[in-house]
């Protein structure tokens, strides 16, 4: 399984270069619809963007680290930082229905996201820190544990 990492200090500077890296691993890893690349890299961006902006300590030594690895079926993503937990439960919603007059702008990342990808995690680890995990499963893969062993 191919496993790549980059770790980027906490500055927003940084993010085009984690957003170049999370592409380049989706096209290695076999993605190749321009549409499905882009929305990868733009729900990585909201993760990366929130790590950097929300969660993670101004300390010199703070980073983010994002790892991404080829899974059966597709790709994951994790996102991780040593900032304060994060419950999404209690992050605000964005709500599709609203009027953009009324709406406050909030809760747009996390709905792009869960939208986008397949899958998404958040995970707090304690004095570690935490993750977000953004799963992409392949459009058209043949999943052999679809099948049985008769029906091939």
């Amino acid at each position: 399984m191919d496993c790549l990492e980059l770790k980027i200090p906490v500055a927003l500077k940084y993010l085009p270069l984690a957003m170049g890296f999370v592409k380049q691993c989706a096209e290695g890893f076999g993605f190749e619809e321009e549409l499905t690349l882009n929305g990868i890299e733009l729900a990585a961006e909201e993760a990366i963007s929130n790590a950097i902006c929300h969660a993670c300590p101004t300390e010199d030594d703070s980073a983010v680290t994002v790892l991404c690895r080829r899974i059966p079926n597709g790709m994951e993503i994790l996102i991780r930082d040593r900032g304060i937990p994060f419950d999404p439960e209690r992050a605000a919603k964005f709500d599709p229905s609203v009027l953009q007059s009324e709406w406050d702008g909030s809760g747009l990342g996390m709905f792009l996201m869960r939208e986008i990808m397949d899958e998404v995690t958040y995970r707090n680890l304690g004095r570690d820190g935490k993750e977000v995990q953004l799963v992409k499963y392949f459009k058209h893969q043949l999943r052999e544990d679809l099948f049985e062993k008769g029906d091939r």
